[in-house]
Order: structure tokens, then sequence, then C-alpha cells
């Protein structure tokens, strides 16, 4: 079993701030998780930690997290996100980074209840676009924003939207996140499900059937 000393002994190495910080999120963590609980949150640390170039800040964003994921989630929420974060590291740490950040920052719990959303369309997003490591920092950045600045409202649309135009040109994509950065809250939809993002139009052209379909961002 990893225990929270040999886990110091291996963060020291890296960077002290992280193995104070460190010792200091375990220190609160004996206190609510049992044995073994305890022992696989320091073999996820340790994996992070050990990850690649610079993991180790990585990791000062998860242990930033950690008291988010014990105060509106339970023991499973922060073994859970740890491991998801852990599985976005690749070629890039700003994947994970992003998305420990971002969970870092929530507020509510109405936003927290929308993280299996978020991850559920992270992987979607991943699958489309394996290489394209910016592209899904850029996601998890502007969601985790909107439900900053505005909760939870019209969260799950912009999600939607976000699956809408996975199965587009990654540019579009691209031009989204930049958009709606500049909003103070979520895009919503109109009554014909067409999304509203402020000057953006997005337009669907059929070419032959579903499957073939094209989305292009037109900006104003």
């Amino acid at each position: 079993m990893t225990d929270v000393a040999s886990v110091h002994e291996s963060l020291v190495k890296l960077n002290q701030h992280t193995a104070a910080r460190f010792d200091k999120t375990a220190n609160t963590l004996v206190e609510v998780l049992d044995d073994q609980d305890l022992s696989a949150w320091c073999e996820l640390v340790l994996k992070i930690s050990q990850s690649g170039w610079h993991s180790w800040e990585v990791l000062n964003y998860y242990l930033a997290a950690v008291p988010v994921l014990i105060s509106l989630g339970d023991v499973n929420s922060l073994l859970h996100r740890g491991a998801f974060g852990y599985a976005l590291l690749g070629s890039s740490t700003e994947p994970a980074s992003r998305y420990f950040d971002g969970i870092a920052n929530i507020k509510h719990e109405a936003a927290f209840d929308k993280l299996e959303e978020v991850e559920q369309t992270g992987n979607r997003l991943k699958a489309q676009f394996p290489p394209a490591s910016g592209l899904l920092a850029s996601y998890y950045q502007t969601s985790f924003e909107l439900l900053a600045r505005d909760g939870s409202a019209n969260f799950s649309e912009w999600l939607a939207l976000t699956d809408i135009l996975i199965a587009s040109d990654r540019t579009n994509l691209t031009k989204l996140y930049g958009v709606v950065r500049d909003l103070d809250s979520a895009p919503a939809w109109d009554s014909t499900r067409h999304p509203a993002v402020t000057d953006t139009v997005c337009r669907t052209r059929a070419d032959g059937g579903p499957l073939a379909r094209t989305t292009e961002l037109v900006f104003a």
C-alpha cells in the first residue's frame, strides 16, 4: 500500500512546494478517508506526479481541486476525478491542468453536478480529434469558465452545441470557444434548436444525408 510518507519522499525530489502542498492536503484527508481510500489516493497522486515533464504542475492543480471534490462531492468523486484528469495526460499537460483548475473554481453544487456531462462531451471530443490537445484544453477551459460565471444556466445546451460541432471541422470549435469566452453565460438556443451565439451564425448544409453534413461558423 502506498502511504503518505513515501509519496512525500518522492515529491520532495520533484518540487518542494508541491510536496508541502501535498502534506497539507493529506493531513486534511487523513481525517475523512479510511486507510484503503487514503492509499488509493496516494497511489493516484504518485501516478500523476510521475506522468511526464513538469507533471508536478498538474498535481498542484489536482491538489487545489481536492477541497471542492470533498466538500461538494465525496471520496468516490475525489478518486474518480483524479483518475479522469490523469487519463487526460499525454503529449501535453494542458487538458488535465485546465480540467483540474476548472474543478477548483467551482463554487456551487449545481455547477458541480454538471461534471459528468462535461467529462462525457470531453471524451467524445478527444475521440474525434485525438492529437488535438490544445483544442481539448480550450474545451475544458471554456466550459469551466462558463460554469464559474453563471452556474448551470444553459450549460447542457452549451454541451449539446459542442456535440454538434464535434462532427464538423475542428476549426469551427476553435472559433466557437473564442466567441463564447466573451459571453456572460452559456449560450442559449432558440426554439428552432439553432444555437444563438452573439454575432456567430451556425449554418448546416446537407450534402446527401446527415453523415455528410458540414457545419460552418460565420462571423459578422
